[in-house]
């Protein structure tokens, strides 16, 4: 019986080994002695990818434990687009890093054709937020459906965009089982890594 690092193991399981395998990898170390070549190569290739395996395992479940308290509140997100469907309205946050004279959002549909134009007037620095009723200009209701917001920003004869984040909630939390990585399912947005939230809104 040995003890690596806290594994105990019997010599019997050794001789589960490929012996062809650890020939081949060992095979290289003439001058040293075969028992400790054999535990060390036992141990990389056992017990270290067993406990990354644990170790990726226990961090996937903090991450779900941490999205899973994220469900049912706000989030704010940078993004310039909207995947609607049964929303009501949608809050937009718009971040003025200096002020200017006067605000204007564009909002397009999925085929670039404008739909809407707001005019927000003159706005300091900071951020400003305003609510859009998803409706178009003729005052109809939007189909559900990708859209995307531009607002400009203008200062004297100058033009310059703006940084636009959603505010949305957060419906449920998914794990892709093919990468590993947990997601968030955000109303108007889709689906969203953790590091895609900026701020937890109340």
């Amino acid at each position: 019986m040995f003890d690596l690092d806290g594994y105990s193991y019997k010599y019997d399981d050794l001789n589960q080994l490929d012996n062809s395998a650890f020939s081949n990898e060992t095979a290289f170390l003439p001058c040293i002695d075969k028992t400790w070549a054999l535990l060390t190569w036992y141990h990389l290739n056992y017990i270290i990818p067993d406990f990354s395996k644990r170790l990726t395992s226990t961090f996937q479940s903090n991450q779900i434990l941490q999205a899973s308290a994220l469900v049912g509140r706000k989030v704010i997100i940078a993004s310039d687009h909207l995947l609607i469907d049964k929303e009501i309205s949608c809050r937009i946050l718009v971040e003025v890093v200096t002020k200017v004279n006067k605000a204007i959002v564009y909002i397009y549909d999925c085929t670039d054709r404008l739909i809407r134009k707001l005019l927000l007037n003159e706005q300091p620095a900071g951020f400003l937020e305003f609510e859009w009723d998803l409706l178009d200009h003729q005052g109809l209701r939007i189909p559900a459906g990708k859209y995307s917001i531009h607002v400009i920003g203008s200062i004297a004869s100058k033009k310059i965009a703006l940084k636009t984040l959603i505010i949305a909630n957060v419906n449920g939390v998914n794990l892709d089982p093919k990468i590993g990585e947990v997601t968030l399912s955000v109303a108007g947005i889709g689906e969203i890594s953790l590091e895609q939230v900026e701020f937890i809104s109340n």
